[in-house]
């Protein structure tokens, strides 16, 4: 962003960069910390101007990116977790066949 945009928007848009590239490596610990020190940037009273609107429309466009790395993540794990109970059925119904 250019000199127009103020300091906590530029400290914001650094932070929404940082949380997509930790979406990206899926280190939701870290996204969900830097989501936190964004926000405090973001949560302001703001000037309207060209800037800001553009500063605003890339922030938009992270946070958007960052929920659909988190939804893909949930699928997996979703994915992941049904098969897993399959797993632990088909063991429980071996252990129970053996002690017949």
């Amino acid at each position: 962003m250019d000199a127009g945009t103020s300091p906590d928007l530029q400290t914001a848009l650094q932070l929404s960069a940082q949380m997509l590239e930790a979406a990206q490596a899926a280190d939701w610990e870290r996204v969900a910390g830097l989501q936190s020190s964004c926000a405090e940037h973001v949560h302001r009273p703001w000037t309207a101007s060209m800037q800001t609107r553009e500063a605003f429309r890339v922030l938009r466009e992270r946070h958007l990116g960052v929920l659909a790395l988190a939804a893909q993540a949930h699928e997996r794990v979703g994915r992941e977790l049904g098969r897993l109970r399959e797993s632990h059925r088909a063991l429980s119904a071996y252990l129970d066949t053996g002690n017949d």
